[in-house]
């Protein structure tokens, strides 16, 4: 796999000292691209598809609010950090209505500044880090987080022995994709993947399901049916939900899986089984086994290779890199040109708990598609559970343009010394809505006093 690259920033400013600046305190960091002017920043941004754009508000020629329309326009999901040092409320929430991600006022801080594009980067596409290409071309499996790697790796040892493998995790893991991983990276790879899902199926069915049975073995038996046991000769035989089998049933599997034979129902003639088991299961099997309802030695059995699948919420780095998969899948299959997600989309499906893991992901993208006509995707087309959802967007428009009122009028106060006259007269606003300001965003002498 490729070592992963510095993320690329763009640097568009009419002052040339600017990327300067930025080149000589984040340069070892980042791959620093500075222009003065939007002509040759927006060459840059056609050539080189920055991972981060900051833009200046007040240029000459194209100003930055028209860039910053012009970059939404093209470029949907490309995150833009706007600077200026002529800053007022109204050009502050305009740009934020435009698209800009965040808003930082001249002269800033370095460190400050660093530590918004370290925020800004987590949260948008380059937050994915780099996207590992599968190792081989007919793999589903999407990742990008070091915990799916490591799992990706051990299953794919485990698939060039015999072993059985337990794949453990919470229910929309993708256990079943990953057991299709092993069956195709085994040498039983020309034999059958053959699926049972141990839940949805009766219990009084699963049996002659699994093992198959004899014409006229039972009421209703009017033909002879192989089972998956049998169906699975020379492959594997993925168990899913493995925790819901009967008591009853895990005996006889168990006594299959010694004897490497079966007898279908009904059935008088034994006959011979190769297979390997591949099961999953999101109960807690050990608890199954101390509260003796699930057979220990069937679990020593089937679990010669346990892997364990984090949840979705601790794999965050792999979300931008499904949905990105996911929008591209769902675009083609209902015939939609939805360009990709808006960096608030992006924050917010990075935030989101995600209790039905990949699977309620997958669920939310494809409807978005469906339900959607317009060219990207925002917060308010993803249908996610509120109770679990820890990112909401409405609050957090209201805090970033109470932190832009904040940032704006201490500036003003400390301009002129404390004047509350004229800092209210220079942000164009009256006396007394700035004191209602103050009061509202608790704004105190020590918050705008002048630097020593």
């Amino acid at each position: 796999m490729s070592s992963r690259r510095k993320p690329i920033i763009l640097v568009v400013d009419d002052e040339p000292d600017m990327g300067w600046l930025f080149e000589e305190s984040l340069g070892e960091k980042y791959c620093i691209l500075s222009a003065t002017s939007w002509s040759e920043g927006e060459t840059f941004l056609n050539k080189e598809k920055p991972d981060l754009v900051v833009l200046d508000l007040c240029m000459e020629g194209v100003g930055g609010l028209d860039a910053l329309k012009m970059i939404r326009k093209n470029s949907l999901d490309m995150p833009v950090l706007m600077i200026t040092a002529y800053a007022t409320i109204q050009n502050a929430v305009e740009a934020m209505k435009c698209g800009a991600y965040d808003y930082v006022v001249k002269p800033f801080n370095i460190e400050q500044m660093e530590k918004s594009i370290e925020e800004i980067l987590a949260n948008t596409k380059y937050g994915s880090g780099r996207e590992f290409a599968e190792v081989e071309k007919d793999s589903n499996i999407i990742y990008t987080s070091l915990q799916m790697q490591q799992v990706v790796e051990i299953v794919r040892k485990a698939a060039r022995s015999n072993a059985n493998v337990m794949l453990l995790g919470e229910s929309g893991t993708g256990k079943e994709l990953l057991a299709n991983e092993i069956h195709r990276c085994s040498n039983r790879a020309d034999g059958s993947f053959v699926v049972i899902n141990c839940a949805a199926v009766p219990d009084n069915l699963l049996e002659s399901e699994l093992f198959g049975y004899e014409k006229g073995a039972f009421t209703g038996a009017a033909s002879r049916k192989a089972g998956k046991l049998e169906l699975a000769n020379g492959g594997t035989l993925f168990l899913d939900e493995l925790g819901d089998m009967p008591l009853l049933l895990q005996g006889k599997l168990l006594r299959a899986l010694e004897q490497r034979q079966i007898e279908r129902l009904g059935g008088i003639k034994p006959i011979e089984i190769n297979i390997r088991i591949v099961s999953a299961t999101n109960r807690d099997l050990e608890k199954l086994i101390a509260e003796c309802r699930f057979r220990s030695d069937l679990y020593y059995r089937l679990a010669v290779i346990p892997v364990s699948i984090p949840p979705l919420r601790e794999r965050t780095e792999d979300i931008n890199i499904l949905v990105k998969r996911f929008l591209a899948n769902f675009n083609q299959l209902h015939n939609k040109n939805i360009s990709g997600f808006s960096p608030e989309a992006l924050k917010v499906l990075n935030q989101y708990k995600w209790p039905g893991n990949v699977r309620e992901l997958r669920n939310v993208i494809e409807m978005a598609v469906v339900l959607h006509d317009g060219p990207n995707l925002e917060p308010q087309h993803l249908s996610l559970k509120e109770k679990d959802c820890s990112f909401n967007w409405s609050k957090r428009k209201s805090e970033l343009f109470s932190d832009i009122e904040r940032r704006e009028i201490c500036s003003a106060l400390k301009l002129f010394e404390g004047n509350r006259t004229k800092a209210a007269r220079y942000l164009s606003m009256s006396t007394r809505n700035l004191l209602l300001k103050i009061k509202k965003l608790e704004i105190s002498s020590d918050d705008y006093a002048a630097s020593e």
